[in-house]
């Protein structure tokens, strides 16, 4: 059954990213029936930006996540426009220096 699940991406830019300059973290919502679903639209959508996807973390249902966190209003809006599709929906990059 497709649902929305929700999960956090780490990414690297690619030297022809015009997007960012540094790695980043960011949440991101899709409209999947699997994790393996979630993990090959997110690859799909950083290459298009010129990301590499370095991990995804915390994977779970949406709903599942709401009973324990809070989730960005903007994200949440997002939700709406994702359900009954095939597109991904990031949140705000949040960048930090690469190690």
């Amino acid at each position: 059954m497709r649902q929305t699940w929700i999960g956090l991406i780490h990414v690297q830019p690619e030297p022809d990213c015009e997007v960012l300059e540094q790695n980043a973290y960011v949440q991101a919502v899709a409209w999947v029936e699997e994790p393996e679903d979630f993990d090959a639209i997110v690859r799909q959508a950083a290459a298009e930006y010129r990301l590499h996807v370095m991990c995804i973390e915390d994977l779970e249902p949406l709903n599942v996540r709401l009973r324990k966190y809070d989730v960005e209003q903007g994200l949440l809006d997002s939700v709406k426009e994702i359900e009954g599709t095939d597109y991904l929906r990031f949140g705000t990059f949040h960048t930090y220096p690469a190690e």
